[in-house]
């Protein structure tokens, strides 16, 4: 059986728009782990940071648990309550 490292690296070797996903992926996931640390860090649950930034639990569970993308808006909102922010760099 492939671990996940050996999975990834085939198929961005051998299909281009699954290479494409994955490194999407891999940078969302990131970021997503970022916020969840920050937030640990600063001993914050969901439903606080939810009150904070005026979203619902709900959609910080969501966002958390990978399963919805959230707009730059709040990804900036989240960022910003939590004292993070996005650096653009060249890779």
């Amino acid at each position: 059986m492939r671990t996940w490292e050996n999975y990834k690296n085939h198929v961005k070797s051998e299909d281009f728009e699954g290479k494409n996903i994955v490194t999407e992926m891999e940078g969302y996931a990131e970021i997503i782990g970022s916020i969840i640390s920050k937030r640990l860090e600063k001993r914050i649950s969901q439903r606080d940071l939810a009150y904070r930034t005026r979203l619902s639990p709900s959609t910080i569970s969501q966002i958390e648990s990978l399963t919805v993308v959230p707009t730059l808006g709040t990804l900036l909102i989240i960022l910003n309550e939590l004292g993070l922010k996005i650096t653009i760099c060249d890779l």
